[in-house]
């Protein structure tokens, strides 16, 4: 039980996330037949490596599959998503459906007993489809989800050549540099803590994120569940926000860390904080070039971000909790 809601919150937090800062046209269920009936219905072609659920087959697991569809005619019992693919019911999904780089089509016999969002694609749904739960579709950042996802299977050349691709690998490495310039601006004492900390204890950094990012993920579904009672929505932008600032402080420290050990063993030289940052970033993103690499690089640094920021206390080395005990030390001039 607590996997299926785990999934299903992770696919709503991700589609919040996805479209913070874009303009996100939400097709209420009320309106979705008016909606349908103005857009020609393509239904997507089965190809290899798809997905398909035959009309006289049951599915008891959630169906997830990156780069490729899913075909459904007959039962799903839980949840099905496609990251950078489309999916096809034609049959009874119980969950949600979820497209991200994707379009999902919803044939005359579709029932879906929770939410159907759709994010970088279109929404096809016959007259006769029923939707249970609500809807939220929009076409914003099509290429950049569907790139996203599918860029692993191409090799680096097209990438390369690929505007599309470039122009938002340039866009996060700029975003990303700018942040780290706030952060050796205002707290460069802090900054170097961390990257020696990261240095030393890589081992533990390591674990201490990956530890600290399941325990956000069950307090994320847990709060979830309590919006129903109000407090899940305080108590979940509060979450949300540790994890921004614990990401944002945690990954410039990582690249800075990357930058200057790039530095160490190739000018070895010191050279300003800056260029340690931006040689970190650029470095990274050339790994993220990698087929089958890049898919891990996003979250390799998240894990890394938590553990710095968890383990150096942002930098500060100070202890999280202080004993009701311990009493300041005065010093007497």
């Amino acid at each position: 039980m607590l996997s299926k809601i785990t999934f299903h919150r992770a696919i709503h937090c991700l589609a919040m996330a996805a479209c913070l800062g874009a303009w996100i046209s939400a097709t209420p269920a009320q309106n979705r037949e008016a909606d349908s009936q103005k857009a020609s219905v393509s239904k997507p072609v089965y190809q290899s490596g798809d997905q398909q659920i035959a009309a006289n087959e049951t599915a008891a697991s959630d169906l997830v599959t990156i780069s490729h569809s899913i075909f459904i005619e007959g039962h799903a019992k839980q949840s099905a998503a496609a990251m950078g693919g489309s999916v096809c019911v034609d049959g009874t999904v119980d969950g949600d459906v979820a497209a991200f780089g994707g379009d999902v089509w919803l044939g005359p016999k579709a029932s879906i007993g929770g939410d159907v969002t759709v994010l970088g694609g279109k929404l096809y749904a016959s007259p006769d489809a029923r939707i249970l739960g609500r809807t939220l579709a929009t076409t914003y950042f099509s290429e950049v989800y569907r790139q996203a996802f599918q860029t692993g299977r191409r090799p680096f050349w097209s990438l390369a050549t690929d505007r599309g691709v470039m122009l938002w690998r340039v866009a996060r490495l700029l975003g990303w540099f700018i942040i780290a310039l706030l952060v050796i601006l205002f707290v460069p004492v802090q900054a170097t803590l961390a990257m020696d900390r990261f240095e030393r204890d890589f081992a533990r950094i390591l674990l201490i994120g990956f530890v600290a990012l399941i325990v956000f993920v069950g307090l994320l579904a847990l709060f979830s569940i309590l919006i129903k009672f109000i407090i899940g929505i305080p108590l979940i932008f509060l979450l949300l926000v540790s994890l921004i600032a614990m990401w944002g402080f945690g990954a410039v420290a990582f690249y800075l860390t990357l930058g200057r050990w790039l530095v160490r063993h190739i000018l070895k030289r010191p050279v300003p904080m800056a260029i340690y940052a931006l040689l970190g970033l650029i470095l990274w993103s050339l790994l993220s070039f990698i087929p089958m690499v890049q898919l891990f690089v996003p979250y390799i640094v998240f894990i890394f971000a938590l553990g710095i920021s968890l383990a150096t206390k942002f930098g500060t080395g100070k202890p999280w909790f202080t004993s009701p005990t311990e009493k300041p030390v005065v010093t007497v001039a």
